[in-house]
């Protein structure tokens, strides 16, 4: 299944698939990359509110002219205005993360340097490259939208989710876009609504891999361990759906009963290492997801654990910046245009530069960029991780 997007800054139109195509579904969500601290001032609250409304606004204007059919022409003057007050808002962020978590700073630059260069490829010319940056600008809103508990909604998103109905986005990536726009009830019901449907095929659409995302998003977003059972049961208990996928499920299931309980509790360090070695010494299938749901669970609760802040020494955000590297390395389905891994292994580095497990850190991420890109330099480029500084914070030479 293919879906015609017009090119942002073009009158060519390019065909994109449907799993990329979903990345537009995020891009509403940088408005709305964190919530302000709770020590943040009035004011403070009140300026990160203002930042995200211009953003909204920005992202609005775009991603409704992407999905407008048949669009042929674009009036550039008011595009490009829109990318300035978007890179204007993205730094606004940028510094209010300095204020926030060491991660929260990482992504806020990650998106930042995208913007940016969405911007300066525009106006080149190269609207196509241009859409490429667009479409990691997006991915960075869903990693940050699914980072704690949060299913209230935000009527800032309203009018938008309302226009939806008169699309033709099928339900997963009117799901995302939902959950860009602040919108999680409404998109988990679409993702349930599709998932459970009886005229799917399992084997176009990857099941195993929309289920994921549905468990990420419901997990993270609702901390809800029983909403999903009944959803898994009936996917489980399809005749499309293949028996290494219901035996998959069926182990899903078993772990969902287990932790539902845990997922309500204010997490610890050590539940949180008993979590992660369970997951991690786990000898899995060949898509090595048979124990997802400990990766889900732990992931969410490292979060919830680092936003809490609460009397943790360096050392112990080092180690829990590290785990969520691992987790995204090994599930590797979120967000694959975000540097989720890279950043969370730089934010472990900074952490506690001076102990072993920054090393350790570094060390996966030279590896990542030797198998993958076949040198050093290309990481730098491409993830904005800066290698040369980070050696030089550890006195690697």
């Amino acid at each position: 299944m293919e879906k015609r997007i017009p090119l942002v800054g073009s009158g060519l139109t390019r065909i994109i698939r449907l799993v990329k195509c979903g990345l537009i579904s995020s891009l509403l969500g940088a408005a709305t990359l964190s919530t302000a601290p709770a020590t943040a001032t009035e004011s403070q609250d009140t300026e990160l509110l203002g930042v995200m409304h211009r953003a909204y606004d920005s992202l609005s204007f775009l991603v409704r002219l992407a999905l407008e059919p048949g669009y042929d022409r674009l009036d550039e003057p008011d595009v490009v205005a829109k990318l300035e007050q978007l890179d204007q808002a993205s730094y606004s962020l940028l510094k209010h993360g300095q204020l926030e978590p060491v991660s929260f700073h990482l992504f806020g630059r990650s998106l930042d340097q995208n913007v940016q260069q969405m911007l300066r490829h525009y106006r080149n010319g190269l609207h196509d490259v241009a859409e490429l940056y667009l479409l990691d600008t997006i991915e960075h809103c869903v990693a940050c939208h699914t980072l704690l508990p949060d299913d209230k909604s935000r009527s800032i998103g309203q009018e938008f989710g309302e226009s939806l109905k008169d699309t033709d986005l099928n339900s997963v990536l009117a799901a995302r876009i939902l959950i860009a726009i602040r919108q999680p009830e409404r998109a988990l019901e679409s993702m349930e609504n599709y998932l459970t449907q009886s005229d799917y095929a399992t084997s176009e659409l990857e099941t195993e891999e929309e289920l994921l995302d549905y468990l990420w998003y419901c997990l993270h977003i609702t901390a809800d361990g029983e909403r999903p059972l009944p959803i898994l049961r009936q996917v489980q208990e399809k005749k499309s759906t293949p028996f290494y996928l219901q035996r998959k499920i069926g182990l899903w299931i078993e772990n969902l009963d287990q932790f539902a309980d845990d997922l309500r509790q204010e997490p610890g360090m050590n539940q949180i290492r008993s979590l992660y070695q369970m997951a991690d010494k786990a000898e899995a299938s060949l898509t090595r997801r048979d124990r997802s749901i400990y990766d889900i669970v732990t992931s969410t609760m490292i979060n919830r654990l680092l936003d809490n802040n609460s009397g943790l020494e360096p050392q112990e955000k080092s180690e829990l910046y590290f785990m969520l590297a691992m987790i995204h390395m090994r599930m590797r389905t979120f967000s694959s245009s975000v540097p989720t891994a890279e950043l969370y292994l730089e934010a472990s580095m900074r952490e506690a530069p001076d102990s072993e497990l920054a090393k350790a850190a570094y060390a996966e991420l030279e590896e990542y960029a030797l198998k993958y890109y076949g040198d050093v330099d290309p990481l730098e480029e491409l993830f904005s991780v800066p290698i040369e500084d980070l050696r030089t914070i550890l006195g690697i030479e």
